[in-house]
């Protein structure tokens, strides 16, 4: 299915690098999106998505360590200059600290 309302739309998908952001990422490529692929550890996952997102439209890969404000806001404002603005935030980063499993 197309969302043409999606066409040229500038989008940063958080926690992009594996599982549900790559597949976000991959899903707004899918659109026709100017797709922002960020990562924190998993620069190969993050460069793997980027690859997806390319075959199918334009989009760049973006570090940041979403636990610092200082790299968040750096990543931010490097995405505007390159995608030229944000229209769509997707924040799906995240991580499991301290699982614990109840038998």
């Amino acid at each position: 299915m197309q969302y043409q309302e999606l066409r040229g739309k500038k989008v940063l998908v958080t926690g992009a690098s594996s599982g549900i952001g790559a597949s976000t990422a991959e899903l707004f490529a899918a659109q026709g999106a100017y797709v922002g692929v960020h990562y924190f550890r998993t620069e190969q996952g993050g460069e793997q998505t980027l690859r997806k997102v390319r075959a199918l439209t334009d989009g760049c890969l973006l570090r940041a360590d979403m636990r610092d404000e200082a790299q968040v806001k750096a990543m931010m404002e490097n995405f505007a200059k390159q995608a030229g603005g944000i229209d769509i935030l997707v924040n799906n980063a995240g991580t499991m600290l301290g699982r614990l499993i109840a038998l």
